[in-house]
């Protein structure tokens, strides 16, 4: 049951703008050559014009969050941003750094945007695609990447739907005419439209397990005139396509949704928004099966009777009792926004955690977006969430992921699957936040391992060391230790990306191998000499190095 609450103040130096959707994720690079990392929550702000992107810069003083718009510093051109509606965050190209997808409508001359929108007055936009580069700047490359179609997109998902460990796009079409489609991307970044039969008049999206059967379904809230359509779910085979969808009776045009299990039984429920004035939201408790699909409505059960146009919706356990609170967007007048959700089973509190992760290992970004998260009960499956990317203007997704469990006397564990296809399990504590970082080596292969030099007119020469790594790491981290004796090399040394005569030259493989290459430049050449090295490469929390394999180089002649 979800009982009416005073809403209570949350501070933040935001500025406030008439955005529409927001998407929060960790764009900052981890190729910061000064080692550092950013592990804050930034901001995409969708607008018609003026795209706001916020990058965290912690607590004032303890008090506030900071936040300063960088759009401008990017190096994106604003043109491609216009008419946005939603966004999201992955790491698409699997290169450890947050690439940016935005969906776009636009308007027709002189029209002026409706919260929630309205079907008539949105026209057809491309899709933006901002891929980011080392340096931390975007390039859009949506048409080169095989995202081509246009639609009216006010929301969107972001998930892995065939398993392959890939992020892959659904985009929704807000358009009565167009149709919403599925992007299957080949592990680099590369998009290919996958055929389907999704509907129409698209106002959110969810991609969840909802039957509990591994695979990822599709939830569709759509929003028309009358006669008011049916919200949709559409069963995942697991391979990338989708069976017959179950339709969902609202009986009222749906502006979004929020997906989350409220009732405890470790499968997702179904909350959908009215658009329009005269209609209460409506809630179906999810009793599915692995082989059986059941939805029932009990909208009047949990007490949402309060009628009103909403245009968005969050939600948080706001008093720490386990149980998933919701906050309605909707206009002042309306009086009644936040909904404390009360006991759905007898028991004082329900034992529950929130698991937040900490990316940045073989390549997987620092928010942790695309990871999959299963908890365990006594060592077998109960239930699990992605880290998304699913948003839209009705719609977000929150950070970090929150558990309902049901005994508390049952041993949990969080079994994480990381983009990169790394899986590391760890004990979960009830009650409180756990932290998961990411614990993925990255391997370096000794057999690998490759040296020559070049002599250089002068007396100089440059070396060039290459090695393989099983995983993406950040090249930041990467060493090669050189060593030798007497007039070669009296003292050992160690060369970094960061030292002036190191050029690094780093490249992904289809295998999900890296290779990277050290040149190191202006040493002094003496003919005959025997250099041992080793090297070394690493992720934000795990270093793997050949200490223990070094390998040798010898300069036979040099150029005087």
């Amino acid at each position: 049951m979800l009982k009416t609450e005073q809403v209570f103040p949350i501070a933040a130096d935001l500025p406030l703008v008439e955005h529409r959707g927001i998407a929060s994720g960790n764009f900052d690079s981890n190729e910061d050559t000064s080692g550092s990392s950013d592990e804050g929550v930034d901001l995409f702000v969708a607008r018609e014009t003026g795209v706001r992107i916020y990058r965290n810069l912690g607590l004032n003083g303890g008090t506030t969050f900071q936040y300063t718009d960088v759009v401008g510093t990017l190096g994106i051109v604003s043109t491609d941003l216009d008419g946005s509606w939603c966004g999201a965050w992955a790491d698409f190209d699997a290169d450890g750094r947050e690439d940016l997808l935005v969906g776009r409508a636009t308007l027709p001359p002189g029209g002026q945007p409706a919260d929630p929108p309205d079907p008539a007055t949105l026209d057809a936009a491309t899709l933006t695609l901002l891929m980011q580069q080392v340096d931390g700047t975007f390039v859009e490359e949506a048409s080169t990447r095989g995202l081509t179609a246009s639609a009216a997109v006010i929301s969107l998902g972001v998930e892995d739907f065939n398993g392959d460990f890939a992020q892959d796009i659904v985009v929704g079409d807000f358009r009565s005419s167009g149709a919403s489609r599925i992007y299957l991307n080949d592990g680099v970044g590369n998009f290919t439209e996958q055929s389907s039969s999704l509907p129409a008049s698209v106002s959110g999206i969810a991609t969840v397990d909802m039957n509990a059967d591994g695979n990822i379904d599709l939830v569709f809230s759509r929003q028309s005139s009358a006669p008011a359509l049916s919200a949709q779910i559409y069963p995942g085979n697991g391979d990338g396509t989708f069976g017959v969808a179950i339709d969902l009776n609202a009986g009222i045009s749906q502006s979004g949704l929020m997906v989350f299990d409220h009732d405890a039984n470790q499968t997702p429920d179904v909350l959908l928004l009215p658009a329009d004035s005269g209609n209460s939201p409506r809630f179906y408790a999810n009793l599915s099966t692995p082989s059986n699909s059941v939805y029932a409505d009990r909208t009047a059960l949990v007490q949402l009777t309060e009628v009103g146009k909403t245009g968005g919706v969050g939600l948080a356990d706001f008093d720490g009792d386990g149980r998933k609170d919701v906050f309605f967007g909707r206009a002042i007048s309306a009086g009644k926004f936040f909904y404390r959700s009360e006991k759905v089973i007898p028991a004082p509190d329900l034992p529950h955690f929130a698991v937040a992760l900490e990316g940045g290992g073989g390549g997987n970004p620092e928010s942790g977006s695309g990871a999959v998260v299963t908890v365990l009960q006594d060592g077998s499956p109960l239930q699990s969430q992605t880290m998304g990317a699913t948003t839209g203007s009705g719609s977000q997704t929150s950070l970090p992921l929150g558990f309902v469990v049901e005994d508390d006397q049952a041993t949990y564990d969080i079994r994480t699957r990381w983009p990169g296809g790394h899986i590391q399990t760890q004990s979960a504590q009830l009650n409180q936040l756990n932290t998961v970082q990411d614990s993925t080596d990255p391997t370096v292969s000794a057999s690998s391992m490759t040296a020559s030099y070049t002599p250089e007119v002068g007396g100089t020469m440059t070396f060039r060391f290459e090695w393989d790594t099983q995983y993406k790491s950040l090249h930041n981290r990467d060493r090669v230790y050189l060593s030798s004796s007497g007039n070669c090399m009296p003292n050992p040394l160690s060369f970094g990306p960061n030292h002036p005569d190191v050029t690094m030259q780093c490249s992904s493989n289809p295998d999900g191998s890296e290779t990277h290459v050290m040149l190191i430049a202006d040493r002094d050449c003496t003919p005959n000499c025997v250099y041992s090295w080793h090297c070394q490469s690493g992720t934000l929390y795990v270093t793997s190095n050949t200490s223990a394999n070094p390998k040798t180089i010898k300069t036979k002649i040099c150029v005087q």
